[in-house]
């Protein structure tokens, strides 16, 4: 499910019905972008920590695929009934980000909601209601 975030927008955009493969249960950590550079700077500036490490990135939450239709549909107003279609061959049904790490070598924290990150993305793109 990478983009779906983009796909659902653009089709809520261009009035069309958004598409899931599968029941809409499968889960995802998202994480705004602002978050994302919050991490990196951490990183960038952390003289002890972080140096030649790998650190996941995210909210430490997942929410489900219907879960993140129903944000949009309240930050822009419209009733949005997915089409479900069978799920696809290899998609993964679950993903969760462990930020244990990170949030104790670098004190990263998220700052955003899926829901404020949400209201960002479409007031950029002119969507909000």
């Amino acid at each position: 499910y990478s983009g779906v975030i983009s796909k659902f927008t653009d089709d809520i955009k261009n009035g069309r019905t958004p598409t899931i493969f599968g029941d809409g249960l499968q889960t995802r950590d998202f994480v705004f972008v602002k978050d994302v550079v919050q991490a990196n700077l951490l990183a960038m500036h952390s003289d002890e920590a972080g140096h030649g490490e790998a650190f996941n990135v995210g909210t430490g939450r997942s929410v489900n695929l219907l879960e993140l239709l129903g944000i949009l549909g309240e930050l822009t107003g419209k009733n949005i009934d997915p089409i479900l279609k069978p799920a696809r061959a290899g998609d993964i049904r679950h993903s969760l980000s462990d930020i244990s790490a990170i949030k104790t070598e670098l004190a990263y924290a998220p700052a955003f909601t899926l829901k404020q990150g949400l209201a960002e993305l479409l007031k950029w793109m002119g969507m909000q209601a």
